[in-house]
């Protein structure tokens, strides 16, 4: 039997003062807001920030069905051939979406339509397998997964 659809509408989120979701997103809003400090160096930090960035664009990868393992990806990237492979370039897209979202969001700066349509470029771009048609555009279609 072929899988199903069910579409529901999606809905805000608007938890009462008194729920324990509210308390969540003001401690949330509050540590956001807090100066990052610590007895870690500066260049520890930074190689820590780009192997947790390496694993998560690893595994954004693998929920699309990709299952390049982090040594083969950290081999590539080593040997300046992380686009050898639209498997590998899946995954080097996503690493630089997330540079694009350093080097944009700041305190005060708005994600806008703009900004998701460039990340959705950004993550699509030179990928052939994906057959995504229109990069940077919001889909008129119902996806499918295979």
């Amino acid at each position: 039997m072929p899988p199903s659809f069910v579409e529901f509408d999606l809905r805000l989120v608007s938890p009462s003062f008194d729920s324990p979701l509210t308390d969540v997103f003001i401690e949330l809003n509050h540590l956001r807001k807090l100066r990052l400090e610590g007895s870690t160096a500066p260049w520890i930090f930074f190689q820590l920030k780009e192997i947790f960035h390496i694993m998560e664009s690893i595994g954004s990868a693998r929920i699309e069905g990709n299952r390049t393992t982090i040594s083969e990806y950290i081999e590539k990237k080593i040997e300046k051939k992380e686009r050898s492979s639209e498997r590998f370039s899946e995954i080097a897209n996503v690493e630089k979406a997330m540079d694009y979202i350093e080097e944009t969001i700041s305190e005060g700066v708005k994600v806008t339509h703009g900004f998701i349509r460039e990340l959705h470029t950004l993550a699509v771009d030179e990928l052939t397998e994906e057959e995504d048609k229109t990069p940077g555009a919001y889909r008129t279609w119902n996806v499918e997964i295979n």
